[in-house]
């Protein structure tokens, strides 16, 4: 007897049209998520950055409290406005003030650079010696940066004021990461990073009595501020890990206040006052009578004693193509440059870079 077996069906596959209308869709949703995704991230480095410019401002708010107003930092602004630093040695402000939020001064020991690369924290420098010119030196113990120490006058021991965590404090000591004229201690000294990895400048304030607002350096005479300060940072071939070109300004893409539009244009004028870093630093709500000589005016009062600045997301320190760069003039070029400070209209607003102050 013949035996009936069930037809089993084909299964059937796929056709060429339903994999690629899989496909399209699966590509139109990575398309929405990847976006959305970064827009995350870069919100969240962002955040992170601010809360880190926080700290640093309560540290530095702390700090002055203790000390009768004194503003953080080793040495006075003045120093670390010093044409020599600005030129050739390229000490940063944020590494001045971090010498006294977060310790490490070692006066009493002798300088080490250790066997291995200025990068290698095991072989490398453990004692250098830092200052903004070849007379004003101190020596640094790195291992002791953020470490609790011992008050001499109270025989206590005591926290540092800012004490951020390892991952933010990397040492800029690869080639063309900041001045290349630095001593090899300037590169071993760590910088203050964001979270985009790039370092954080410190803008400080010279609290003598001048009518100058900025100023290239000190060479001069008084200003509140002085771009040679953050010359060491502000003149890096390969900034951070972003690997921007701060000495260059003659592509359409630049920093306005790097050191390549230094010099060109109207960033700095005859007197060697710098027309961004008033735009910069100054505080919109108080500026000073309008200038009847057609030059911009400049503010009457700086945003604190105390600026810190993060390049923000693209890695310029106020990129030209920004949108106030653009609304600047920047993709002309430095000569083109027209970044002002502007009354009762903040300019910063209009770039990603981000500002917090301290000593209001």
């Amino acid at each position: 007897m013949n035996q009936k077996h069930p037809k089993i069906n084909a299964r059937r596959g796929f056709s060429i049209v339903e994999l690629l209308v899989v496909f399209f869709i699966i590509g139109l949703v990575m398309s929405i998520l990847i976006p959305a995704i970064s827009g995350v991230r870069q919100t969240a480095r962002r955040a992170s950055t601010n809360a880190t410019m926080k700290d640093l401002a309560a540290a530095s708010n702390l700090f002055a409290t203790d000390r009768k107003g004194q503003t953080p930092g080793y040495f006075p602004p003045s120093l670390m406005g010093a044409q020599e630093n600005g030129d050739t040695r390229g000490m940063s402000a944020m590494q001045n003030i971090l010498l006294d939020l977060s310790g490490g001064v070692a006066q009493n020991q002798t300088r080490d650079m250790g066997g291995g690369s200025l990068c290698d924290e095991q072989s490398g420098p453990n004692v250098i010696e830092v200052g903004p010119t070849a007379q004003d030196l101190v020596r640094v113990n790195l291992g002791a940066i953020g470490a609790p120490t011992k008050d001499l006058a109270k025989g206590t021991i005591v926290n540092a004021y800012f004490n951020p965590d390892r991952g933010t404090l990397v040492r800029q000591c690869n080639d063309g990461q900041r001045l290349a004229t630095s001593p090899q201690d300037h590169f071993a000294m760590p910088e203050l990073v964001d979270a985009w990895g790039n370092p954080m400048l410190a803008w400080s304030r010279d609290e003598r009595t001048t009518a100058v607002f900025s100023a290239i350096n000190s060479n001069a005479g008084p200003a509140k501020f002085y771009w040679a300060s953050n010359a060491g940072i502000l003149r890096a071939q390969t900034l951070g890990r972003s690997g921007r070109d701060h000495t260059t300004a003659t592509s359409t893409l630049y920093s306005m206040i790097g050191g390549g539009a230094v010099g060109g244009g109207r960033v700095v004028d005859g007197a060697g006052r710098s027309w961004a870093m008033g735009a910069l630093l100054g505080n919109p709500a108080f500026p000073r009578p309008k200038a009847t000589n057609g030059d911009p005016d400049f503010p009457a009062q700086s945003r604190g004693a105390l600026v810190f600045h993060s390049a923000g997301q693209d890695g310029w320190f106020l990129g030209s193509e920004d949108k106030g760069g653009r609304a600047a003039g920047g993709p002309l070029g430095p000569t083109g440059s027209l970044l002002d400070f502007t009354a009762n209209v903040d300019p910063i607003g209009f770039f990603d870079d981000i500002l917090n102050s301290a000593l209001n």
